[in-house]
């Protein structure tokens, strides 16, 4: 008996942006990156998805040029990250509009499943299969985004402020606190 497991919770990565960012291209590597991380949570827990969701905003706090949208992707079973990466670039091509300032952007796996279940009018491509596992295993053990896609290249505007982060006494043994 062949069956397919739809479970409920979706796989979402978004971020708020430390400057505004106006150009597409900008938003275009921020949802490539978005994309790139949400697949390896995805192929982690060995599922696929048969949706994904692409929204953006501007600043909802300067409510004169406000504004909203998402755009939503239906597939058939994927785990590939260039797959969904072009899926996410197209509704991001629907719903961006020039001359905004937008301060989120995010994306989220949508429709996913525990079971593969093929269709005849998508092909099935192992090959693609064994390249995302070994992206993954290298991102693992040489650090994240050791390997990446080229949309995904960070220009200086999506950096991470870290001039306020946290000190990871935890899991960092150098910033590990010292009783005198």
């Amino acid at each position: 008996m062949n069956y397919t497991i739809f479970l409920t919770e979706p796989i979402g990565v978004s971020r708020s942006f430390r400057t505004p960012l106006r150009k597409y291209v900008d938003l275009e590597a921020a949802l490539s990156s978005f994309v790139e991380r949400a697949c390896e949570k995805l192929r982690g827990d060995n599922l696929r998805a048969t949706g994904l969701v692409v929204s953006i905003r501007t600043n909802p706090f300067v409510p004169t040029n406000y504004y909203s949208n998402s755009y939503t992707l239906t597939f058939s079973n994927s785990k590939s990250t260039p797959e969904m990466i072009r899926y996410a670039l197209f509704g991001l091509k629907k719903i961006f509009k020039p001359d905004r300032d937008y301060k989120k952007a995010g994306v989220m796996l949508i429709g996913l499943t525990s079971q593969t279940q093929m269709s005849f009018l998508t092909p099935h491509h192992p090959k693609t299969e064994i390249l995302m596992k070994s992206i993954d295993q290298l991102n693992r053990k040489y650090g994240s985004r050791t390997l990446l896609y080229a949309s995904s290249l960070q220009s200086h505007a999506l950096k991470s402020y870290r001039k306020m982060l946290s000190q990871r006494y935890t899991t960092c043994w150098h910033e590990l606190r010292t009783v005198t």
